[in-house]
């Protein structure tokens, strides 16, 4: 997501100086209010961005800062009994977080190709 909002302000930052921003969420609602951006995509991106900034802080709140360490399935369900409400929408277990996660990422991954370019597959990437 702050790839999306970086690349796109490069882009279009010297023509549309009011592109510009620190920030990622206020990057992409600038882009989209200056029709550099869907609307719909700049949303979805301010929507990823939020959720995962929110699961890390989950995440930091049972296990710290770790990179690769996951909250055991007791407290993440815990956590999640309490500060899912706060997810917009709100999962209704961890399997159901697992899913918004990866159906975002999906969307993510459709406005990157679209806005910034296709990546190569794995295969393209091994005959470099």
């Amino acid at each position: 997501v702050e790839f999306i909002a970086q690349a796109l302000q490069v882009r279009h930052g010297a023509a549309a100086p009011g592109v510009l921003s620190p920030t990622t969420r206020d990057a992409l609602a600038r882009l989209g209010a200056a029709g550099l951006l869907p609307e719909g995509e700049a949303a979805a991106l301010v929507a990823a961005d939020r959720l995962w900034r929110e699961v890390i802080g989950l995440i930091r709140l049972t296990v710290g800062r770790a990179r690769d360490a996951a909250p055991p399935a007791p407290a993440a369900a815990a956590l999640l009994r309490i500060a899912g409400p706060l997810l917009d929408p709100p999962p209704v277990d961890l399997p159901g977080l697992r899913a918004q996660m990866h159906n975002t990422a999906r969307t993510v991954r459709a406005i990157f190709e679209r806005r910034v370019g296709a990546l190569p597959s794995g295969a393209e990437r091994e005959q470099r």
